[in-house]
């Protein structure tokens, strides 16, 4: 059986012993982990990561980061991370339009470029919890 640690830089925001398996995205596409995976390190892409057990499927949106392997431990190190139950597409499309307001504005005043990736970023994320949870649902 797995382990799996969900960290982002705030918290460990989910740990859970007795999985079955991981599924995530990396640049290359989906992997899927196994028990007794061989040690990976990978660049974790933004979108739907699935924990299963043996009662239950556990989603989730991350955003990018990286994913570690290794007997049969998974750490996943992200920026964000968001169990799918607990996404509100209210609040996401909220979120979604100041961040593209914001974009607006600061491409206008020609803001340095890693706040406008940083604005991007929240489109980015805020986008992938809206197709995961219509998904889902």
């Amino acid at each position: 059986m797995l382990t799996i640690k969900i960290i982002t830089p705030e918290a460990v925001i989910f740990y859970k012993k007795k999985v079955n398996s991981i599924t995530l995205q990396t640049p290359e596409g989906e992997i899927n982990i196994l028990p007794d995976h061989q040690p990976i390190l990978s660049i974790l892409k933004t979108g739907e990561m699935k924990v299963c057990t043996r009662i239950k499927k556990i989603y989730f949106v991350v955003d990018n980061g990286f994913i570690q392997c290794t007997n049969n431990l998974v750490l996943v190190l992200t920026e964000a991370a968001v169990d799918l139950k607990l996404i509100d597409l209210i609040s996401v499309n909220k979120q979604k339009k100041r961040a593209v307001q914001a974009l607006q504005v600061a491409r206008e005043k020609d803001v340095n470029s890693i706040e406008i990736k940083n604005f991007e970023s929240i489109i980015h994320f805020a986008n992938e919890q809206i197709l995961v949870k219509k998904k889902h649902n």
